[in-house]
């Protein structure tokens, strides 16, 4: 809210120049407050990211061997965020002959 605050009072000239240095990906913030949440959000994103190419490869390779993927499994290996039990599911993958070879624990 602040920096919106400071933002708007600015010259077009000023915001111009100001919007394509942040563009160019080698803005640095300036305030621990502001840096602490970007990287926090950018390992939320990288996490999120990791985890939705997972469930796509898992995806892959269980329709690869021929096996039927009902609509609650690939809810069950979207939904899921925990990046140890989608590593387990993928590897189970590789070999499984059933769904249930995936999802056994």
């Amino acid at each position: 809210m602040y920096a919106d605050a400071i933002f708007a009072r600015l010259g077009d000239l000023t915001r111009t120049a100001l919007e394509q240095l942040m563009q160019t990906g080698r803005y640095e913030y300036q305030s621990d407050f502001a840096r602490e949440y970007y990287a926090k959000g950018r390992a939320e994103g990288e996490a999120k990211g990791r985890a939705e190419g997972e469930a796509k490869a898992i995806l892959q390779i269980l329709e690869l061997q021929g096996l039927t993927i009902p609509d609650d499994a690939r809810q069950q290996i979207f939904g899921c965020s925990d990046g140890e039990r989608l590593d387990t599911w993928l590897r189970r993958a590789l070999g499984a002959k059933s769904l249930a070879d995936v999802f056994a624990d």
